[in-house]
């Protein structure tokens, strides 16, 4: 029936779906309330993103690194 996984494990998972779903639906909701008449230049998102993308290949190059 639970294919080896165990029902506590289950009905821990099925809690965790519950809070992510209403943790989405409150985001939602203040997203919602925000005034968005300013908004950044397109020259910072394209900063700020490849600035995110210069850490993010950083750290997956630390990832992959060998351990001494």
């Amino acid at each position: 029936l639970t294919a080896g996984v165990g029902l506590a494990a289950i009905a821990l998972g099925a809690v965790s779906v519950v809070i992510v779903a209403t943790s989405i639906a409150v985001s939602s909701h203040i997203v919602a309330r925000g005034r968005y008449s300013n908004y950044p230049s397109v020259g910072w998102a394209l900063a700020v993103g490849g600035l995110m993308v210069a850490f993010g290949l950083s750290m997956l190059l630390l990832g992959v690194m060998p351990n001494e």
